[in-house]
């Protein structure tokens, strides 16, 4: 499991986990990829809401997230990166948890997520937890 974060950076990109769910589903349409199953939830403890892609092997889920917390998040990103967010700290974030794959079935959708991220919110900064670098 690893869980990539896109920060964002100009409050003119954030958008609601709503508007997402379209958008994001479209990536899986046609030839390259099976239809996931999606499904949304309330993570608990959290009160936040969830997207979860699902396919018989392998999933991942989407969150929306503000506040300071997610400030903070960005702080150690800036610190741990040397990355610079103009103007001021995100306070916004979408936080995407994919699923282990050990065979690198899905590391097309993987990439296909990491691109459509980075051309649907051109203010975000993507980092990779897991290998604690930008993406």
């Amino acid at each position: 499991m690893f869980t990539l974060h896109a920060f964002i950076a100009s409050a003119a990109d954030v958008q609601p986990l709503e508007a997402l769910e379209p958008k994001l589903t479209r990536i899986f349409q046609g030839q390259h990829s099976a239809q996931p199953d999606v499904s949304s939830n309330t993570l608990p403890f959290k009160n936040t809401a969830r997207l979860l892609y699902r396919w018989p092997t392998w999933s991942f889920s989407v969150t929306c997230e503000s506040g300071a917390e997610v400030a903070a998040d960005a702080k150690f990103v800036s610190q741990e990166t040397g990355v610079v967010f103009p103007d001021r700290l995100p306070v916004d974030r979408i936080r995407i948890v994919f699923a282990q794959d050990e065979g690198g079935d899905f590391t097309n959708h993987i990439i296909w997520i990491t691109d459509w991220l980075k051309e649907e919110i051109p203010s975000a900064v993507l980092y990779d937890e897991a290998s604690k670098c930008l993406c």
